[in-house]
């Protein structure tokens, strides 16, 4: 098994946790007239932390 950092672990972890609940807020259609912002930052967010794990 290979030997992660803590904070590779935690940024691993986090990036699960943006992805899933950004997948999961784009099946929710809420009341807010800037949904499409919100889901576009979320979306940019889970993409800079995917890289970012890529780079470590």
């Amino acid at each position: 098994m290979l030997s992660r950092t803590p904070f590779y672990s935690l940024a691993l972890f986090t990036a699960v946790l943006q992805t899933f609940f950004g997948f999961l807020a784009s099946f929710i259609n809420g009341k807010s007239p800037l949904l499409y912002i919100f889901g576009k930052i979320a979306g940019a967010a889970s993409i800079a932390t995917w890289l970012w794990i890529g780079i470590l």
